[in-house]
Formats: structure tokens, C-alpha cells, sequence
């Protein structure tokens, strides 16, 4: 009866110290490296990196942001190759915006380093499209559709989602040693029901991108003790 019950508890301590160990995630090639990710309880389903011996408090020096490009990598195996360079520019631009109105005037977006800045590197990898099925208005270039107004945007309501399948790829470096302090994957799946239900393109893709600002704002403020 010892033996069976030292066994059953080794067994669960294994488990239990398994289940802890930071883990390789699977990544696109985007980031330096893909070792020592876990989720966190402020992570949200993320796989999260932070520079050993530090927490997401010691973030607290840097009050500035740097941001590189934000890059869009396709997937190899997206069912739908046709990605319009327009719609790519769109992505990457109103990703940038949303950064920008979301962190400033509180934490500047700035274009040279400093020893209160944080440079982060920013990538949606994997991005696949299902092939389509739609209008030809489907095939015009979301940001014409943009410009053109709210009747163009609600005219294709129904149409098959921009975003199928992709993940936010982030590191952040300190902008003097250059040191990585944190990196983060999130793999992120658009709903099909919405899209059946009448839901646009345009609203799911703005969604996606304002549901990773959003969580990137709050985990900032929890960084320097903001509520």
C-alpha cells in the first residue's frame, strides 16, 4: 500500500514539475530563438519569454517604445496563396496605428534609442486565407474599401474572412545593451460562425489586431504598476 501510494505520488510530482519546465514553442523563423516559453497568468493563452531571473515588473524602467517594421509572413501551407501586397501594407499600417493610439501620450512611440527604451520587434506569421468564394467586390483591396466609406464596408458583409489563421510574433530588446527582455507567440484562429453569421472581413481583422494592442496595453500598465 506504501509503495503504491510513493508511486502514485512521484508520478503526480513528475507531472507537476513537467507541466512547469518552459517549453520550445513552434515559431516561424521569425524570432532569435523559441526556447524557454511559457504561459503566464497575465499571458492569456500566450506563450510568454522573459529574460531569465527577471518578471514582467522589471520592465518598469523602460517608459518608451521603439518599434521596428511590423512584418506579415505567409504560411507555406495557407490554402490560398493570392494575399494582395495592398492588403499586406493595410495589415502592417493599422497594426502600427493601433499601437500608437493605444500606448501614446502615456508611453511615447519614439525613433531613437535610449536607456528607457524598449525595441520591439513585431511579426503576424503564419497568416492563411481559405481560397474564395465570393464576389468580385471581395477582391477589392480592404483599404479602397476603407476610404470608399461605410457602404462599400458594409456591402461585403458575409464575405469569407481576411484572416483565417495567423500568430503575433514579438521580442523586445533594451534599446542600450540590447539585451532581450521578453518575446511572446500567440496563435490566434478567426471564428468561421461569424463569418457565416454575416460578419465582415474588415471587423474580424480589426479585431484580431485590437484584441493583441489590447492585452499588449494592459500587461504594460500591469508592467509599471498601473492598474
Amino acid at each position: 500500500m506504501k509503495t503504491t501510494l510513493y508511486l502514485a505520488l512521484s508520478a503526480l510530482c513528475v507531472l507537476l514539475l513537467s507541466g512547469c519546465e518552459s517549453q520550445p514553442v513552434k515559431g516561424s523563423g521569425f524570432l532569435v530563438s523559441y526556447e524557454g516559453f511559457e504561459q503566464r497568468p497575465w499571458s492569456d493563452g500566450a506563450n510568454v519569454y522573459l529574460k531569465p531571473g527577471t518578471t514582467l515588473t522589471d520592465l518598469n524602467k523602460y517608459n518608451k517604445i521603439m518599434l521596428t517594421p511590423i512584418e506579415i509572413w505567409q504560411s507555406d501551407s495557407s490554402e490560398y496563396k493570392g494575399v494582395d501586397p495592398q492588403e499586406l501594407a493595410y495589415i502592417a499600417n493599422s497594426f502600427t496605428s493601433k499601437i500608437k493610439a493605444a500606448f501614446e501620450p502615456d508611453y511615447p512611440i519614439v525613433k531613437e534609442p535610449g536607456p528607457d527604451v524598449l525595441v520591439f520587434r513585431m511579426a503576424i506569421t503564419g497568416l492563411e486565407r481559405k481560397s474564395p468564394e465570393r464576389s468580385a467586390l471581395g477582391y477589392i483591396p480592404i483599404a479602397l474599401l476603407i476610404s470608399a466609406g461605410g457602404k462599400a464596408i458594409n456591402s461585403v458583409q458575409g464575405e469569407e474572412a481576411i484572416i483565417y489563421h495567423a500568430s503575433l510574433e514579438a521580442e523586445g530588446y533594451d534599446a542600450v545593451s540590447g539585451a532581450r527582455m521578453l518575446a511572446l507567440v500567440d496563435d490566434r484562429k478567426s471564428d468561421d460562425t461569424e463569418v457565416k453569421k454575416g460578419g465582415s472581413n474588415i471587423k474580424i481583422l480589426d479585431e484580431t489586431l485590437d484584441y493583441w494592442v489590447g492585452r499588449f496595453r494592459r500587461n504594460w500598465d500591469k508592467a509599471h504598476g498601473k492598474k
